[in-house]
């Protein structure tokens, strides 16, 4: 009886998971297409409009665009969800679940009021429309994607450890470098990757921030998508599908890895 009920989940869940993803995939087919519309599955194949992209200026542009915000977002992203998990790991009671929510607002708050929000924070201190405006709006959205990953590492790292590196005459800095880092190293890795995923891939923040020179690759397919719906678009978003699915296995591998890690420790 239990086991057909666990088969009978398992089929509705594959059915809703098909529903919503599978429909994603038919952009692949399309981007393949001759013709100058979209076609879902078109009478033959060809690589026309992947040499557009790959010719036209503004689409390699919003691209590299992408790949900088993304390069420098992640680091700040890194850096301060790392201290806020330090700090909330620190904390107890209320204060701890204070912290915890502020950190993670940017999680639960819609996309479009933060991009309101900080885009009259750039325009006050003069970088609107500045890559690097953009790279603070992602690098905002995805701390507590940082803070998540590096705070469930830190609870597999025995504080015995860093205590006894302590007694042995190890600085601060010295048990910092050597003990803890090493110990969620898995958690920081699984945050700057996903930290990477979510800059490259996020449209709402960008187009509060952005500007006609700086625009990254979702804001340039949104564009063509809202004006001229073309091949191009199919490409852009087969591409940027593609390219998250390339990382998201590392994103699983390494979480497997600490998992593994925090059950051995």
């Amino acid at each position: 009886m239990r086991d057909g009920r666990r088969i009978l989940a398992y089929g509705f869940a594959a059915v809703v998971f098909a529903f919503l993803v599978l429909p994603v995939f038919t952009l692949i087919p399309a981007s393949f297409s001759p013709t100058s519309y979209i076609q879902l599955a078109p009478p033959k194949y060809s690589l026309r409009w992947y040499e557009v992209v790959a010719t036209d200026p503004e689409w390699r542009t919003a691209l590299r665009n992408s790949l900088l915000i993304a390069l420098i977002a992640t680091p700040m992203a890194l850096v301060i969800g790392t201290l806020a998990a330090f700090a909330v790991e620190k904390l107890i009671g209320w204060k701890k679940a204070l912290a915890s929510g502020l950190f993670l607002a940017p999680m639960i708050v819609p996309h479009v009021i933060t991009g309101l929000a900080l885009y009259y924070a750039m325009r006050w201190m003069g970088l609107s429309g500045t890559l690097l405006s953009i790279a603070v709006g992602h690098a905002v959205i995805a701390v507590p994607f940082v803070m998540l990953n590096v705070g469930v590492a830190l609870k597999s790292v025995d504080p015995n450890l860093a205590k006894a590196a302590a007694g042995l005459g190890a600085g601060p800095l010295r048990v910092l470098w050597t003990v803890v880092l090493p110990g969620i190293f898995p958690g920081l890795a699984a945050g700057a990757l996903f930290s990477f995923i979510i800059s490259f891939d996020e449209v709402v923040v960008s187009i509060f921030l952005s500007s006609f020179q700086n625009k990254p690759l979702p804001v340039k397919l949104f564009e063509v998508v809202r004006v001229d719906l073309s091949p191009t678009a199919a490409v852009a978003a087969t591409l940027m599908l593609v390219f998250t699915l390339l990382v998201v296995p590392l994103v699983r591998m390494i979480e497997k890895r600490q998992a593994h890690k925090g059950s051995t420790t």
